[in-house]
């Protein structure tokens, strides 16, 4: 693969509150992001990094995001 065709991976991990799926657009598009998803926020979301808990769900969770290095 040459330079012009090199890929690059990066995740963006972003919050915004009161926000509609429009609005999200939006700002996927104005960021240049090829694939991205929206998530439910509330009760039944948290985000727990480098083995800290930066915000804690409210109940337990059925279902995880997992996001690791190679």
């Amino acid at each position: 693969m040459n330079s012009s065709e090199e890929k690059f991976t990066e995740v963006v991990f972003g919050k915004v509150s009161s926000a509609t799926l429009n609005d999200m657009v939006e700002i996927a598009q104005m960021m240049n992001l090829t694939n991205a998803m929206c998530l439910d926020g509330g009760a039944s979301s948290g985000v727990f990094y480098n083995e800290s808990v930066l915000s804690a769900a409210g109940r337990n969770l059925n279902n995880a995001i997992v996001f690791t290095e190679k």
